[in-house]
């Protein structure tokens, strides 16, 4: 297969690997953020380098420490992991949660959750 690192065409025929200073710097990155796994790999390795290029040791140093989260989108440290993995605790709705309970949907759904102040109106 081949690649665009750095203006050059490279031919790689084994995975690309992350030194572990690197991957942490990805972890860091990545966490409490929205972001792109895939733009964090190409920052660091070159443009058109992503997740299907590196090896599963690479991948495995950054799965050690952080997740993304299937619900909001959020990098979360894999303490945050609730019971059903992929999901973080914030997102994550038990089967028997009480019904006066605001779920994560309903509270970014409400205009006035997140308000400080009510409004003059």
């Amino acid at each position: 297969m081949a690649k665009r690192i750095n203006r050059a065409v490279v031919e790689t025929t084994e995975p690309l690997a992350l030194t572990e200073e690197q991957a942490l710097s990805i972890v860091n990155d990545l966490r409490g953020t929205c972001g792109n796994l895939d733009m964090e790999i190409q920052d660091r390795l070159g443009n058109g380098v992503g997740t299907e290029d590196l090896d599963t040791k690479s991948l495995n140093l950054i799965d050690e420490h952080i997740f993304n989260c299937e619900v909001c989108g959020w990098w979360c440290d894999n303490d945050e992991m609730s019971e059903d993995h992929g999901v973080c605790e914030e997102c994550f709705e038990p089967e028997d949660k009480e019904e006066d309970e605001d779920s994560y949907e309903d509270r970014m759904n409400d205009e006035n959750y997140y308000r400080d102040e009510p409004e003059d109106f």
